[in-house]
């Protein structure tokens, strides 16, 4: 029978007897010690579900932990956490593996102390505890069970899931995923890693065409610049770091806006300003920040030890963030200037889908009509690369001062992949039909704000 035990956490000292209720087979100290830290207070109570059925878990346990000498047991624990709001915060699920015990995760970023004002990718997920139905916004999580299971593989299967969950891709049991690595005349129980090529080559099976961008030495802004616009577009970003461990980058943290306006550049990259990137890490509870640099605060990772990291692209992507960053740059350093815009810009640049770009523009009031109008219309390819251009002061407010949009399907080569781009006065775009490129007045412009549909905000304040 369905059991569904509440412990309320009005102290710290109840984590006692919310662990006591543990059966000893899931015992995981860093675990435990891990909510405590990073969850804390923050959580009103917590229902614990036992048993429960664990797809992942099941499609490992016949495949390999059934065979086991000592019997292994199938039923999984499901801990749900609750807000003082009384709002639902998602789940974890325990297997009975000890130290390994923790599985899938579903959490959302408010009910941790340490995810204060980050911009991550995330999804509406359904949760049923006895008939009531609940929903919960978070990235999809999944630790390694070292056996069936390492750190590639749980990278994979947080970026597979994800894009199941939001989008018509097929869902992949942790099981389904290390079925896919390529037979290379060894066994694959238990499992000894995966190289970054194995982590491509499975990318490729579930209907991507993914990139491999290495780090070269004395290039890390360039490095983190295209890191930034694949998170920035979307894309959950699978990364290697310190040459022996796999995460997957979700998101990022704050601007920091002191530094952009100190800038001497004049051309400002946003990434060059990003505090941190936001990872899902099977060693931790998810939404660990990768800081660019070590303050002393903190003994996790910063932007020095990631080496690589693999984009899992449409095969209708074909211009790489940095190719458009070179194209935009040199843009906007010709002598002939296009667009009116002042000495000193802010560029932000990231890749979206057409269609989603036009619902912004739609519903943005804050567009002139013959501007709207013309984005609107113009025909663009399925994903577009679009760059954002601000008046340094304008940034913080949000507000686009002119922007570029960027044919994705272009050639490395093409001199001009523009299908439409605006200053305060003007709009130009190319005529599919006749195949040149025309000009429209802008009458009355205003500035706007920009465009935020690929990631979600949690904790601003």
């Amino acid at each position: 029978m369905l059991n569904v035990a509440t412990i309320n956490i009005e102290k710290i000292e109840d984590y006692d007897n919310f662990f006591k209720k543990i059966p000893p087979y899931f015992k995981n100290d860093s675990l435990y010690h891990e909510i405590i830290n990073r969850i804390g207070l923050n959580c009103k109570n917590i229902k614990i579900e036992f048993p429960f059925f664990d797809e992942d878990f099941i499609s490992t346990y016949s495949n390999y932990y059934s065979l086991k000498h000592r019997e292994i047991k199938k039923n999984c624990i499901k801990l749900h956490f609750f807000l003082h709001n009384e709002e639902y915060a998602g789940f974890i699920v325990l297997r009975p593996l000890g130290f390994h015990s923790k599985t899938r995760t579903k959490l959302d970023p408010r009910l941790f102390n340490d995810t204060k004002n980050i911009f991550i990718m995330s999804n509406n997920f359904k949760v049923n505890i006895l008939g009531e139905e609940l929903s919960v916004n978070a990235f999809p999580a999944i630790g390694q069970d070292t056996e069936i299971s390492v750190c590639a593989h749980a990278a994979l299967w947080t970026v597979l899931r994800y894009f199941s969950s939001k989008y018509k891709y097929r869902e992949r049991l942790i099981a389904d995923i290390a079925s896919q690595v390529e037979e290379i005349g060894i066994r694959r129980t238990p499992f000894s890693g995966l190289t970054i090529y194995d982590i491509a080559r499975v990318l490729e099976k579930n209907e991507f065409t993914p990139i491999l961008v290495a780090k070269i030495k004395d290039q890390q802004n360039l490095f983190i610049n295209e890191l930034y616009s694949y998170m920035e577009s979307g894309l959950p970003v699978i990364a290697s770091v310190n040459q022996n461990h796999a995460l997957t980058l979700i998101g990022h943290g704050e601007v920091d806006l002191t530094l952009l306006r100190q800038s001497s550049e004049d051309i400002i990259f946003i990434s060059d300003f990003i505090n941190s990137f936001i990872a899902i890490d099977d060693n931790y509870l998810p939404y660990k920040q990768i800081t660019r640099t070590l303050d002393g605060s903190t003994k996790y990772h910063n932007f020095d030890n990631i080496d690589s990291f693999i984009v899992p692209l449409s095969e209708k992507m074909f211009l790489t963030s940095k190719i458009v960053r070179e194209k935009v740059k040199t843009f906007l350093k010709l002598e002939q200037k296009v667009l009116n815009l002042p000495e000193k810009v802010v560029v932000r640049i990231f890749l979206t889908s057409s269609s989603s770009y036009k619902k912004f523009i739609r519903s943005n009031s804050e567009i002139t009509s013959d501007l709207k109008d013309q984005i609107l219309k113009v025909e663009m390819p399925k994903f577009i690369w679009v760059t954002e251009l601000f008046i340094p002061e304008n940034y913080a407010l949000g507000k686009v001062s002119a922007s570029l949009i960027i044919d994705s399907t272009a050639g490395q080569y093409d001199f001009e992949p523009w299908i439409l781009l605006h200053d305060s006065e003007k709009v130009i775009y190319f005529d599919i039909v006749d195949g040149t490129f025309k000009g429209k007045p802008i009458k009355n412009f205003n500035i706007y704000k920009m465009y935020i549909s690929n990631l979600d905000g949690f904790g601003e304040g």
